[in-house]
């Protein structure tokens, strides 16, 4: 996609868009800057404070890494790629975790997986992150620290 496309797709989708869709065209605009003020800031955040490691998540088919690749001029870091259903959840849910270090994660499961709609219908929140996705990746901030200090 290009830039342009981008920043249609993400900010500047015109209200033709969302005839006949069951989405509304002011929330999803509404949707859309709160999205594009949150990735700024936290990177405006990460920036000012310059943590020795720090992640950033969402969902993988989110046009955030998109918007974030084209629009913001940051290309350092890494696109940790995982499924929280490989963690232990119900559901597959694909995502995308942004470090400034490569995560070993994992990318796949034998499981079979019910659809979001159906998990969410047994009362678990979408932005649920599995404790053992977070231990995991904490677990890796630790290595890397230990390696680092190995190294000194």
């Amino acid at each position: 996609m290009q830039v342009d496309t981008i920043k249609k797709v993400f900010w500047e989708r015109e209200r033709e868009h969302y005839l006949n869709k069951r989405y509304k065209y002011e929330s999803q605009m509404k949707k859309a800057k709160i999205g594009r003020l949150c990735i700024e800031n936290t990177l405006n955040i990460i920036s000012y404070f310059k943590p020795k490691y720090f992640y950033i998540e969402n969902p993988a088919m989110s046009l955030l890494w998109e918007y974030k690749k084209l629009n913001l001029n940051i290309n350092k870091g890494f696109y940790n790629k995982t499924i929280y259903g490989a963690y232990g959840t119900i559901y597959k849910k694909p995502t995308i975790f942004y470090s400034n270090i490569k995560l070993d994660l994992k990318q796949t499961s034998d499981k079979k997986f019910k659809s979001f709609e159906y998990a969410s219908k047994q009362g678990i929140d979408r932005s649920y992150v599995p404790p053992k996705l977070l231990k995991e990746i904490i677990e890796q901030f630790k290595e890397k620290e230990w390696k680092f200090q190995k190294k000194i």
